[in-house]
């Protein structure tokens, strides 16, 4: 092989060489990019569990404020329930004649 091969091989390795550590530095930074991603994801994750435990006490906060309404609607129809039951028996004693005056 003459000079010029040589040279010519010594370039194409040199090439390679900054190749190979161009790549060694990427998948470095891959591989911490992976562990930064992963941290990140469990944190989303923490964050999410975190809002499904607000969201649960919320809905339970909606659920007792709707059963306090309906206990209020009970009471105003066991009210008028009783209302009209107690006219209907005013108005039958009264249609009997046994009224006090």
């Amino acid at each position: 092989m003459d000079e010029a091969g040589i040279e010519y091989i010594k370039q194409i390795i040199e090439t390679l060489d900054k190749r190979v550590t161009a790549h060694g530095r990427e998948l470095d930074a891959l591989r911490l990019s992976r562990e930064h991603d992963s941290v990140i994801l469990a944190q989303i994750q923490t964050a999410c569990s975190e809002t499904r435990a607000d969201v649960a006490k919320l809905y339970e906060r909606v659920d007792s404020r709707a059963q306090e309404g309906a206990k209020r609607w009970d009471a105003i129809v066991n009210t008028l329930i009783n209302g009209t039951v107690a006219a209907l028996l005013a108005y039958i004693v009264w249609a009997l004649g046994l009224h006090p005056f």
